[in-house]
């Protein structure tokens, strides 16, 4: 499993100083949020891989527009005053809905999150990972109600679920500086009405809470080294 990824699953990026000797909050400076598409599973015609965004599908009528996703990171000002408790945006994610041929949807999409910041005018750069799982539903259900609920025609339902994988970490001068993103702010899932659009944020907050990150079974791992003093460390997934 490749440097950088995270666990996704509801509402929060959480960054967090550890040990006295941390650099204050005021010290995190985010300079730069981007995401890319990396891999889907199933779908026909599917464009966009390796940008942050794709679109897939046989669109029917012919000629129309593909469904898709969109991620637009947004790093909030340099100037933000940040606190334990600040909430901030660090991107937008779009869920596009159009008409298309049965068979030719996705059932799932990865996202990768780069976030790039200063800690203390030290560089670091974390990527968290996104697993959406996605319900295609039939538009016209012959008279049952929709498989994912809402009015006719049925609307199409994305999950972000738990990626199983590990956190990373950053040390500086001998601190931890742990980032734990777990989801956007849509609750566990929405549903996009067909031929409409559907737009959700990307939140993160500090905090000096270490407890807020669960230790996992496995040891800590070596990786690299920023500046002759930060290190970055990934947590192994608990076996």
């Amino acid at each position: 499993m490749r440097l950088g990824k995270f666990l996704a699953t509801t509402a929060v990026a959480v960054i967090v100083a550890g040990g006295a000797s941390a650099s204050t909050i005021s010290d995190i400076v985010i300079t730069s949020v981007t995401g890319e598409w990396t891999s889907v599973t199933g779908g026909t015609n599917v464009s966009g891989l390796t940008t942050n965004a794709i679109s897939w599908g046989t669109t029917t009528p012919s000629g129309g527009p593909q469904s898709g996703y969109t991620f637009v990171g947004v790093a909030p000002p340099a100037t933000a005053p940040f606190s334990s408790d600040t909430v901030f945006t660090l991107g937008n994610f779009t869920h596009d809905n159009f008409p298309i041929n049965s068979g030719t949807s996705i059932t799932g999409a990865t996202l990768d999150v780069t976030t790039e910041f200063t800690i203390g005018g030290v560089a670091g750069s974390l990527t968290s990972q996104f697993i959406f799982d996605h319900f295609e539903t039939p538009n016209d259900p012959g008279g049952a109600p929709c498989a994912a609920g809402g009015p006719e025609p049925c609307g199409d339902l994305v999950t972000p679920t738990l990626n199983v994988g590990a956190s990373d970490s950053l040390t500086i001068g001998g601190v931890d500086y742990f980032v734990s993103v777990t989801g956007f702010n849509m609750g566990a899932s929405f549903l996009t009405a067909e031929n409409a659009s559907n737009t959700t944020t990307l939140l993160g907050t500090f905090t000096a809470d270490v407890a807020a990150i669960p230790l996992p079974a496995a040891g800590w791992m070596l990786l690299a080294g920023v500046g002759g003093l930060a290190a970055l460390r990934r947590r192994k997934k608990a076996a």
